[in-house]
């Protein structure tokens, strides 16, 4: 899902074109109340330092939500010293059951991933 409700809601322009939003909070409108409560409700406001290590794996064609935004939350958890890796899946959409296409690599990618932050050999 999107980090940073703020900027993403802002793309798409409007509630109305965001149904599940919308109907979240009640409105349409992107007023001073609603930009706060989807700034209050954006992970990319809550980064500390701390936090445990993070993977964020998203493909760079996902149109649902912009890659851009990934990157700045990365760039933000790596800032706060925070722990993060991104896998960037070439080509990818959002539908994870395409990404073997684009990388065929990227679940070994994962649980190499996964094995290094546990200690597994």
């Amino acid at each position: 899902p999107p980090t940073d409700w703020v900027t993403d809601a802002q793309r798409r322009g409007s509630l109305d074109k965001w149904p599940s939003m919308k109907g979240l909070l009640g409105g349409a409108s992107l007023d001073d109340a609603t930009l706060k409560q989807l700034a209050e409700m954006s992970p990319l406001n809550h980064v500390e330092p701390g936090l445990p290590p993070f993977l964020l794996i998203q493909g760079d064609a996902d149109k649902s939500v912009a890659h851009d935004l990934t990157v700045n939350f990365q760039a933000k958890l790596l800032a706060a010293n925070v722990n993060c890796d991104l896998i960037t899946i070439t080509n990818g959409t959002p539908r994870i059951a395409d990404w073997e296409k684009f990388d065929p690599a990227w679940q070994s990618k994962l649980v190499a991933w996964l094995n290094d932050k546990l200690g597994v050999e």
